[in-house]
């Protein structure tokens, strides 16, 4: 699949990163006869059927709201290249040609490879998935009357999340696969970490390279050179 994008779109073959990029997008949220009921790998993962309204052909040719700053009269749109999907945030990796760069964007325009009513509709479908991130996390507007009132402002409450990257959880993903390992999801509480070795556990490990340990205790040890001795665990090395 990566092979027929890059030679489809004529981009050249320094985009291959984003075509096997985009394919693996796409095999993900594809259905499989190696699965139940045809089942894709991401809805087997998550037991949600996957969104493909943003699956577009890769290389197409669309229009991109670009920011003129300050600069009144300059061009607010530009003729961009899809390259793929983004993971971490919600829109098109698009190539802007003119500034030789890839941008992610969601203000995507004017897609050659769809119909006038399938660019709508993405448009459409953009725009929800645009005002449900702005619904998370904003203040609460007051109602006023038709004259002016003064009114205290909305207490914004901050809530931070610790999310991992999609990369990396890809790779967690390959590599348990590779390895024939199940996967599961977990979380460690602060105070676990804190916490003092069990005592029925024993945690042994061989002496670091670089260590010495006197001869004197090594014979109370009853040992005649270093490669016989190992050390205890007595605390944690979490973050080692």
């Amino acid at each position: 699949m990566t092979r027929a994008m890059i030679f489809a779109s004529g981009l050249p073959l320094t985009f291959w990163g984003d075509a096997a990029e985009y394919s693996t997008y796409i095999m993900n949220r594809s259905p499989t006869n190696l699965n139940p009921k045809r089942a894709s790998p991401l809805e087997v993962l998550t037991n949600k059927s996957p969104d493909l309204r943003n699956i577009v052909v890769f290389g197409s040719h669309c229009t991109v709201y670009r920011d003129p700053s300050k600069n009144t009269f300059a061009r607010r749109a530009q003729v961009g290249t899809i390259v793929g999907c983004s993971d971490e945030t919600k829109g098109f990796r698009v190539f802007i040609r003119k500034e030789n760069k890839v941008i992610t964007t969601q203000h995507v325009k004017n897609i050659e490879t769809l119909s006038e009513a399938q660019n709508r509709q993405l448009q459409l479908a953009l725009d929800d998935d645009g005002r449900a991130d702005s619904d998370e996390g904003t203040e609460t507007p007051v109602r006023q009357s038709s004259s002016i009132t003064a009114s205290e402002k909305p207490k914004k409450k901050k809530q931070w999340t610790r999310q991992p990257h999609v990369t990396r959880v890809k790779v967690i993903l390959a590599l348990a696969s590779t390895w024939g390992v199940p996967t599961k999801h977990g979380d460690v509480s602060n105070a676990y970490v804190k916490a003092k070795k069990e005592q029925h556990l024993e945690i042994l490990m061989h002496v670091p390279k670089g260590m010495t340990i006197d001869t004197r205790k090594l014979k109370e040890l009853g040992a005649t050179k270093i490669e016989d001795v190992v050390l205890e665990l007595k605390k944690s090395l979490y973050g080692l």
